[in-house]
């Protein structure tokens, strides 16, 4: 039986390339092969090194085992996202993207041009509103990403982000489970994704200081006496379970708060720290079932070893596949362009083209573009008021907005100064500090240093007193007084002491 389809999946995470490469034969899939090839740290000095090793372990994959996908997905890890969850007035859907040109400006936190950005529809929230999930990654690093690809000579079809190809994964193999968390152990970093009524609504990676199970890995492996390694991987597999259990707590805090009756169900863990004691600890602190996750499930691996970090890879090459979930598609609009005229739509198009061609063969060159004139003024003339409209609807949402602030500010008691300066000090990671604070009656703005700027946004949006975090200019880095470090500024809506008051009171009462 031939296949149907050929796919790759390849996933950056962690200073590695996972490859997995699947084929549909039917509504079967294979897995037709799986490597993880290690490559050199990226530190200075090191740039032709990394990059040579990059292309040529690609390279040889590809050679290797004859490779000819007709999908390939490239996986972009959560440090390189920036992920938002935002709301616009209801439109259509062709009239989204113009929306958010105006939005993106107050949610990503770079000079307007500098990123690619995709969004995805989780619901209507309510009969004129929408809510939207919003990734941006900077140009910089995507076009050098696919300079890289292009070398090893590969073409591709989507630049996605990692933590919805464990969704695409992992949703196939669940039945009743509506409401859970995804949480990839990589050997640098921890990645988190929030699935709520089967839908992909959220995704985060957990700080700098998060204890790296790459120390795990080393102590597993400098021994091959179990009873002496026993103690010092508990003591580890502890602390890392503690830091997780703290992430995921934020991320649900925060997230019921606008979500009350969320219900997580399941933990499933996947990447190189996927250890069953890691498992138990979670259960035992979160109080929710957690279990590692097998990516194997549903997929015929044929003999080849699929271990738990290769989950993002296997998610990644399941995209590629006709009948699949499609997540976020972070390529630049033109070489998105590029790949569709390289599908195998292409050929129905160009006959369809011929056609029109040979049909149109006897009329003049004149009158051709004459037509042509004429229709792109009417499109011009009709396109006019529906522009209008949503600029009209933008300026009446913000007005709203404006309104409404304004009378909670009349209604609302103020909260005091030491009381936010704990509340940032409790939220902020100790590698942040700041050099600016302001404060009016209902908002906050901030300024200083971080080591990820961008992971400060979901960690403040956590804390019951403050809302609608937001940078106010973009991120930069290195200073005269902490080079290396991103500089950021932030502005902060806070909540008054008798919301925050009636937050306690609902939770105590749960």
């Amino acid at each position: 039986m031939f296949a149907t389809n050929r796919s790759l999946g390849i996933d950056l995470k962690d200073n590695r390339l996972r490859l997995a490469y699947l084929a549909a034969y039917g509504k079967k899939i294979k897995l037709l092969n799986y490597t993880s090839l290690p490559l050199p740290p990226l530190n200075d000095g090191t740039l032709s090194e990394y990059e040579t090793a990059f292309v040529e372990s690609l390279r040889n994959f590809i050679g290797k085992n004859h490779i000819k996908p007709k999908q390939v997905i490239i996986g972009l890890p959560q440090k390189d996202i920036i992920f938002r969850k935002i709301e616009i007035p209801a439109v259509k859907p062709e009239e989204i993207n113009q929306i958010l040109e105006f939005e993106k400006l107050r949610h990503i936190p770079f000079v307007d041009g500098e990123v690619n950005f995709d969004y995805q529809i989780i619901r209507r929230k309510e009969p004129n509103k929408l809510e939207l999930i919003l990734a941006a990654a900077k140009k910089e690093r995507i076009a050098y990403l696919l300079s890289l690809f292009k070398s090893a000579g590969l073409s591709y079809n989507r630049l996605e982000l990692t933590t919805f190809a464990l969704f695409v994964g992992l949703h196939p193999q669940l039945n009743q489970i509506e409401n859970y968390v995804i949480i990839d152990v990589g050997l640098e970093e921890i990645e988190f994704a929030l699935i709520q009524n089967n839908k992909f609504v959220f995704s985060h990676s957990a700080d700098k200081n998060t204890p790296p199970i790459a120390r795990l890995i080393k102590i597993e492996a400098d021994t091959e006496n179990l009873e002496k390694i026993q103690a010092p991987m508990d003591e580890e597999i502890r602390i890392l379970a503690d830091k997780i259990s703290e992430e995921t707590r934020l991320l649900l805090t925060g997230w019921q708060q606008n979500n009350k009756d969320l219900s997580v169900q399941n933990l499933f863990i996947s990447g190189a720290g996927a250890k069953t004691l890691l498992a138990d600890y979670l259960e035992a602190c979160l109080g929710i079932a957690a279990k590692i996750w097998d990516p194997a499930l549903g997929i015929n691996a044929d003999g080849i070893k699929l271990p738990p970090e290769g989950a993002a890879a296997v998610g990644l090459a399941l995209e590629g596949m006709p009948e699949s979930v499609h997540g976020l598609n972070l390529l630049p609009p033109e070489e998105q362009t590029v790949r569709e005229e390289n599908s195998v739509v292409a050929p129905i198009v160009l006959g369809v083209i011929l056609s029109l061609l040979l049909a149109t063969l006897g009329a003049s060159y004149l009158i051709k573009e004459r037509q042509e004139l004429e229709r792109t003024n009417k499109q011009i003339a009709e396109l006019k008021p529906q522009l209008a409209e949503i600029e009209k609807l933008t300026t009446r949402y913000r007005q709203f907005e404006e309104q409404k602030g304004n009378l909670l500010k009349l209604t609302h008691k103020t909260l005091s100064v030491l009381e936010v300066l704990k509340e940032l000090t409790i939220k902020l990671p100790t590698d942040v500090w700041l050099d600016n604070f302001k404060m009016t009656h209902k908002e906050v703005e901030i300024a200083g240093y971080a080591e990820s700027a961008s992971n400060l946004v979901p960690m403040l949006e956590a804390s019951r007193l403050f809302r609608d975090v937001q940078f106010t200019s973009a991120i930069t880095t290195g200073g005269i007084t902490d080079e290396g470090k991103e500089k950021f500024k932030l502005k902060i809506r806070l909540e008054s002491q008798e919301d925050s008051e009636a937050e306690e009171e609902n939770g105590a009462a749960r």
